[in-house]
């Protein structure tokens, strides 16, 4: 099985950690309209006869579906008008998937790291990642029934206390999770749910591309997902790796996303 999605624009792709987890499945990267010779070689390589596309038409075309088809695989895709209606839909194939119905994880729709930081927590315990507006819980209060325990991510200039108020209305446990900024939010991700983690894997916290393919690498080898710029190392990463002491750091994307001064500074700080 693989996974599917733009990996230049829409924000679907934000939403497939979870999905590639319990599949156990690869997130693979495509342009709308192209597929490249690598890709085309790397889906046989890996044997796939599955396929799941998150988006609609505008981010992955019918042309794209077609030839991914044509390559012997069988097509999902999976899209609503939204991204909140997105969200939802993915929420409920990994619900299928695990049989989860007690917890859920939010997060503002119009964000984008703190929903790859969370990805392979929340497909490790079997949910999706629900996208509200930051301002209330209408678009997913449906889906919140049953629940008992919420994870929700950022601090109130993200979720406002409004969310927050109403979450504790409809389930019994509400867990905020922030720093002052993304880079923090991801380091206090790491805290809450990867406490011994021996392995990190760091991306650039700016541009999403290289950290969208991270979560099946993420629960595969426990570790949390921490993001930086590329020119420096961020004071709350280094904090982090200072306290915890990983043995292992995988840098996700070139020089450019990562560069070898920051490269060179997380090293220092392996054990």
């Amino acid at each position: 099985h693989v996974i599917i999605v733009n990996g230049k624009k829409g924000v679907d792709g934000l939403l497939a950690g979870p999905l590639s987890v319990q599949l156990e499945a690869p997130i693979l990267l495509v342009d709308n309209e192209e597929i490249t010779h690598e890709l085309r070689t790397e889906i046989k390589r890996l044997g796939a006869t599955k396929a799941t596309i998150l988006g609609g038409n505008l981010v992955i075309s019918e042309k794209t579906e077609a030839i991914i088809s044509e390559l012997g695989l069988e097509v999902n895709r999976i899209s609503g008008k939204t991204r909140f209606e997105t969200s939802l839909m993915v929420d409920a194939e990994v619900r299928k998937l695990s049989g989860n119905t007690k917890d859920a994880v939010i997060a503002n729709g119009y964000t984008e790291f703190d929903a790859l930081a969370i990805g392979a927590h929340a497909g490790e315990i079997g949910v999706g990642i629900l996208f509200n507006n930051g301002k209330d819980i209408k678009d997913i209060e449906a889906s919140l029934e049953g629940v008992s325990n919420a994870i929700l991510l950022g601090g109130t200039v993200v979720e406002s206390e409004e969310v927050f108020t109403a979450l504790k209305a409809k389930v019994e446990t509400v867990n905020r999770i922030s720093g002052k900024t993304r880079y923090a939010t991801a380091v206090e991700i790491a805290k809450e749910f990867y406490a011994d983690a021996d392995t990190v894997i760091i991306s650039n916290g700016i541009m999403t591309a290289d950290a969208l393919t991270g979560s099946a690498l993420s629960a595969k080898h426990n570790a949390p997902m921490l993001v930086t710029p590329a020119n420096v190392l961020d004071a709350s990463v280094k904090t982090y790796l200072t306290n915890n002491a990983p043995t292992n750091a995988y840098i996700l994307g070139g020089t450019i996303a990562i560069n070898a001064n920051v490269k060179l500074a997380i090293d220092n700080l392996m054990k």
